[in-house]
């Protein structure tokens, strides 16, 4: 990996640090069967007697639970609304961001590929999946096999596959096989290119400021410019996988390396001081080689208020011409516009702040309200007007 373009601070050695560090896991992964199980919405796998099974179901760094708390605090409130003679496969819990869908929450399908379990009912909780998200399963075999959780369920057996990936742990050969499997059923006949650079700037909403100055150096210099969204899954798979280099900024747009074959050159221009360790693991899944290149800037305390939601801003600097020399790319001048970007960089995150606000005082304000008034009611003894 190489690391020539990273500023000298202390999210690059960070970074630095967690890429020589190997994250495969080669211990064999576990598979729990739970008999007359229940699913709940909000905590889980329960067995027969309303014990929380002890696994690391939502292990993928953003939702953790204390198991004692759930077993002693939660045990009594979980009423089981319906049953089913039913045997299905626990996927866990599914949020709506697509990122988030191909990457950490289908990373238990190994086991439908070892066990070619692809009858099997799968269950999970969270949104509706969407078109892509069921073609993504399609291709693994489930087609519409597949159960929302939308009340407390006990089922006759309950399934549950150990995580083949966790974002910020260990990846395996199981989760690696999930992607092989998916990209060798894809063929297209479309134009294939050597280089590609994925944008975010054709988005109706953009979190980053100042991409359309990188997008135009690579275009400059033979990349073919793409914005995955406007391509369905199969293009995005079957292109990644015959391109020679990908370059992008860091993210979801990234995050397709893992359909690429190995020995791909991967391009990243990293937008936050904040690390991604779901990216670096994926890089050392694919045997690739990467490139970071820093290019963000974080002129205001605060921002981005976190990896998702931004505000980002992108500026040409010395990292960026030292790749550029290095990998021989001709670059523009510095645009003249600079000071419009920190302008936009500016207004995206005050209007990001003031939404904050708001929606805490949306939040605050009834309890607030319900307090005072009751507060004024006694002090005048109005008992006769209710709220």
């Amino acid at each position: 990996m190489n690391n020539n373009y990273l500023y000298k601070n202390k999210s690059s050695s960070e970074l630095i640090l967690i890429q020589n560090k190997s994250h495969l896991k080669q211990d064999k992964l576990k598979t729990f069967f739970v008999n007359n199980g229940v699913l709940d919405l909000s905590f889980g796998v329960y067995d027969d007697e309303k014990q929380y099974v002890k696994f690391e179901l939502y292990s993928n760094g953003d939702i953790k639970y204390d198991i004692d708390f759930i077993n002693e605090d939660l045990k009594e409130k979980i009423k089981i609304n319906k049953q089913s003679d039913e045997t299905v496969f626990f996927i866990g819990a599914v949020r709506g961001h697509w990122g988030s869908f191909f990457i950490d929450d289908i990373s238990r399908l190994w086991y439908l590929l070892e066990n070619k379990a692809t009858d099997i009912k799968l269950a999970y909780c969270g949104k509706p999946l969407s078109d892509i998200q069921y073609k993504l399963l399609g291709y693994l075999g489930v087609n519409n096999n597949i159960l929302r959780i939308t009340e407390t369920t006990q089922f006759k057996q309950i399934i549950i596959a150990e995580k083949s990936f966790v974002c910020d742990k260990f990846y395996t050969e199981n989760y690696k096989t999930i992607y092989s499997h998916i990209a060798g059923n894809i063929q297209l006949s479309i134009p294939k290119y050597d280089k590609i650079y994925f944008t975010r700037s054709q988005l109706s909403i953009r979190k980053e400021v100042g991409e359309n100055y990188f997008e135009q150096v690579f275009a400059n210099n033979g990349f073919k410019i793409i914005a995955p969204e406007k391509l369905s899954l199969e293009e995005q798979i079957y292109l990644t996988k015959n391109c020679k280099i990908l370059a992008s900024i860091e993210g979801t747009l990234a995050h397709n390396i893992v359909w690429a074959s190995n020995n791909i050159t991967q391009i990243i221009l990293r937008k936050q001081s904040e690390i991604i360790p779901r990216q670096i693991l994926l890089n050392q899944m694919i045997s690739n080689k990467v490139v970071f290149v820093d290019v963000y800037y974080e002129p205001l305390l605060g921002f981005p208020i976190n990896h998702d939601d931004g505000p980002f801003l992108l500026l040409s600097n010395k990292n960026f011409m030292r790749f550029s020399a290095d990998f021989k790319l001709s670059t523009l001048h510095v645009p003249s516009k600079i000071f419009m970007s920190y302008i936009q960089y500016f207004l995206k995150c005050l209007s990001v702040f003031l939404r904050y606000i708001l929606t805490r005082l949306y939040i605050m304000l009834p309890d607030f309200v319900t307090i005072y008034w009751k507060k004024l009611k006694k002090n005048n003894n109005i008992s006769h007007i209710k709220i």
